[in-house]
């Protein structure tokens, strides 16, 4: 009789948490991106796209409305990404120019989330003197296109 009323008082206790477990799964997803945007402002030719902050890099920006949909979106149309979760591996934080500087400009696109770069003025500091970025607001994000 004992554990039978500590069970019922343990269901009891966590009614609300079920509540709210239910709630949360049957919630229609909401899309932080917008795919068809993205695949109208990418080139053809783009084979690589960028992300910064890099995974477990950022500082103001959520990976759940940034760099997940970007994984999402390269893996449903086969284009590589530069970052990504790897279990117990820091990746290099400090290594955005140096990276975009070995990049193909003819097949790169790069993404940043504007809570961790404000303005696109930083971002173009980024890119050797000889490239100019078209930088263009994506939702809470930054596409920028070399020309």
């Amino acid at each position: 009789v004992f554990i039978f009323l500590l069970a019922l008082l343990q269901i009891v206790d966590l009614g609300e948490r079920i509540s709210i477990l239910k709630k949360t799964s049957n919630r229609a997803a909401s899309s932080v991106l917008d795919h068809q945007a993205l695949t109208n402002l990418l080139h053809k030719k783009t084979s690589t796209i960028y992300f910064y902050p890099k995974f477990r890099c950022a500082k103001n920006s959520s990976p759940h409305d940034t760099l997940l949909p970007i994984m999402k979106y390269t893996s449903e149309n086969k284009l590589a990404l530069n970052t990504g979760y790897i279990a117990r591996y820091q990746p290099p934080c400090d290594d955005i120019r140096s990276e975009i500087e070995r990049a193909n400009f003819k097949t790169a696109a790069f993404i940043f989330a504007q809570k961790d770069f404000t303005s696109t003025e930083v971002i173009r500091g980024y890119f050797p003197h000889d490239i100019h970025p078209r930088c263009l607001p994506l939702g809470n994000l930054f596409l920028c296109i070399p020309d």
